[in-house]
């Protein structure tokens, strides 16, 4: 069975080149073998499904900026004076630390 043949418009100029250079193939057998030289060796790219080490760390930095940022929020409209100290040592808590 023959494969499905489908139309390619060509500007007139690529055409006269494709004609200068192929010598005895047709015009399907030069393009095809134009095509497969150019790609050869070329796997299909895949995103990786894993993050880097760099980029984990800088989520975690992030996420812990967050966190921080809600609890003082938070705190910062139900706290009354006697809780003070409980509000700094969940702040020491969520200071940035530096990763070993």
């Amino acid at each position: 069975m023959r494969a499905a043949r489908k139309v390619v418009f060509l500007n007139a100029e690529l055409l006269e080149r494709i004609d200068s250079l192929r010598g005895d193939m047709s015009r399907e057998d030069f393009i095809r073998a134009c095509v497969e030289a150019c790609t050869e060796g070329e796997e299909p790219k895949e995103e990786p499904r894993y993050v880097t080490r760099e980029e984990f760390i800088s989520f975690q930095k992030k996420l812990s900026d967050f966190l921080a940022a809600l609890i003082n929020f938070f705190l910062g409209y139900t706290v009354k004076e006697e809780n003070k100290e409980k509000i700094e040592k969940l702040k020491e808590f969520f200071e940035p630390r530096e990763n070993p």
